[in-house]
């Protein structure tokens, strides 16, 4: 699955437009691979406040 190219004008720049097409391509071929997977907002919501304090941790 790709990105379309964008559309008539934004306010962001063309560049900015190329990263973040970049980034969802190779979110969606994670994806695609199986490499990667959505997950529940409220099961993300119940796992931050652990995934925070591990990140605290090591800085």
């Amino acid at each position: 699955m790709r990105y379309p190219p964008s559309a008539g004008s934004s306010k962001k720049s063309s560049q900015d437009l190329e990263l973040l097409r970049n980034e969802v391509n190779q979110a969606f071929d994670k994806l695609d691979a199986s490499k990667a997977s959505f997950i529940e907002h409220d099961d993300a919501k119940e796992k931050m406040p652990d995934y925070k304090a591990r990140i605290r941790k090591n800085y």
